[in-house]
């Protein structure tokens, strides 16, 4: 795979994109699935067969003034295709990843490494 990015600082941008609809990348990411009963949403890209999925939840705070917001909660690193949780070898949930993991692949699919 040819380089997509400069540098890390454009990685984490595209990483982040899903929070900023004014980002050159904020197109890449899709709202995959929103929960308005338990306050999740579940943003996704991917990059080739690597799928990546950011979890979010939507919080009250209280400082420092009372307000609502969108946090992400976790990150999912997902070696595509996506399959029933229930029949196939991982679960969804044992997929779950971090953003310097997320970052970490990207490098990884940048160098042709398909680990």
């Amino acid at each position: 795979m040819a380089k997509m990015f400069r540098n890390d600082d454009d990685r984490l941008a595209f990483l982040d994109a899903f929070k900023d609809s004014e980002s050159e990348y904020f197109s890449r990411w899709v709202l995959w699935k929103e929960d308005r009963i338990t306050g999740r949403r579940w943003w996704t890209t991917h990059i080739h067969t690597t799928i990546f999925i950011v979890e979010e939840v939507y919080q009250s705070y209280s400082w420092p003034k009372p307000h609502k917001e969108w946090r992400t909660m976790h990150w999912y690193v997902y070696e595509g295709p996506m399959t029933d949780a229930f029949t196939g070898e991982q679960t969804f949930e044992d997929r779950r990843s971090s953003r310097s993991l997320a970052l970490k692949r990207i490098k990884e699919l940048e160098k042709g490494g398909e680990e």
